[in-house]
């Protein structure tokens, strides 16, 4: 099930839902107030919110430890494709 934590918009879901040591398959779906995003095509997290405004936005790559198992230094990711639609 998701995790919320308190009151803080953002749920996520914890690991095995998605395995981060294989290739993966990431969506985001974005309308205005609510962005979904999907791994392999299985719901990951959401972020609701009405500030979200209803622009066109940017795609962008990070790699991020997020405190489960051993963090790896430096943490390299491979971007195999891309495609941003609107």
């Amino acid at each position: 099930l998701p995790i919320s934590q308190n009151s803080n918009p953002q749920v996520h879901t914890p690991p095995g839902v998605c395995d981060f040591t294989a290739f993966n398959v990431w969506t985001i779906i974005s309308s205005p107030g609510l962005k979904v995003f999907l791994c392999n095509g299985a719901e990951w997290g959401r972020i609701a919110n009405s500030n979200f405004p209803n622009s066109p936005m940017n795609l962008d790559f990070q790699a991020q430890y997020l405190g489960w198992g051993t963090p790896v230094t430096p943490c390299p990711y491979d971007i195999a494709w891309a495609q941003q639609y609107q």
